[in-house]
């Protein structure tokens, strides 16, 4: 097993803390997206909620894998 010290935990879980929060964000403005298509019906605010859609999607990955890292560290941790 690796030896994982405090302070690699520490950085584990600003990372998932920092990517969360973009996931979040990225959701908010993906649904803001999806709003202005409802108003204009824009072929433009279509795409560019797809986009916002898309990069959702990617931030939320990104924030799962790192929950996962700092799971698996945590059960590494503890033993």
């Amino acid at each position: 097993m690796p030896n994982l010290t405090s302070s690699t935990v520490v950085t584990l879980q600003d990372k998932y803390r920092r990517l969360a929060g973009h996931a979040s964000k990225a959701a908010v403005a993906a649904a803001e997206a999806h709003d202005q298509v409802a108003l204009t019906g824009s072929l433009v605010d279509k795409h560019r909620a797809r986009l916002a859609d898309a990069e959702a999607a990617r931030a939320q990955r990104a924030a799962d894998a790192a929950f996962s890292a700092v799971s698996k560290n945590f059960a590494l941790t503890d033993c």
